[in-house]
């Protein structure tokens, strides 16, 4: 037992990657004595530069490390109006290949259902993300649950979206099946 991986979320812009440069330095002779991976999610806002990457590869295992980009839309201008970052699809690709260049794994984020996304968005996204599975590059799609009180349920028509579950009851149903007092529960 031991610690083999260090989890590391970061979001670039408006945070400097100084502060990730000198700890990746100062691990760098601890690491030697410990088989140390690295987990780094890099969510809002940018992509890690390539001076990262080179970073991460050289200090950490590549084997046991990995570099997390979540866009949530392959749609730009759906990324852009949900802040998600204001790089280009070409600018993301071109990071992927940075990553799978230094033998580190890649994983992307995509959301569905974000405010302001059409079917046609969506599509573009869920194919997006198979044509990453021929660069081995994993994915996660996840779909947003709308909750209630949030501003999309109490304004969907602002946010552009359609509700499904218009009751607190029904979301906590389909959210927490058989907890206790849900109506699924009751034999």
């Amino acid at each position: 037992m031991g610690v083999d991986m260090l989890y590391v979320e970061f979001d670039p812009k408006p945070f400097s990657e100084k502060f990730y440069n000198e700890l990746f330095n100062e691990l760098k002779s601890v690491r030697k004595k410990l088989e140390l991976g690295l987990h780094f999610g890099v969510w809002a806002g940018g992509l890690p530069s390539e001076k990262m990457i080179e970073s991460i590869s050289n200090i950490f295992p590549r084997e046991m490390s990995i570099i997390e980009l979540s866009p949530e839309s392959m749609n730009e201008k759906i990324r852009k109006m949900n802040g998600r970052g204001y790089y280009s699809n070409d600018e993301l690709i071109a990071t992927l290949k940075k990553i799978l260049k230094s033998k580190l794994s890649a994983c992307m984020f995509y959301t569905v259902g974000l405010p302001f996304e059409s079917r046609k968005e969506v599509w573009e996204t869920i194919e997006s993300a198979r044509k990453m599975l021929d660069y081995g590059v994993m994915h996660s799609v996840f779909v947003i649950p709308i909750e209630p009180g949030s501003p999309m349920w109490l304004f969907p028509q602002r946010y552009k979206v359609k509700l499904f579950r218009k009751t607190f009851l029904i979301f906590s149903c389909i959210l927490f099946p058989f907890q206790k007092g849900s109506i699924l529960s009751i034999r």
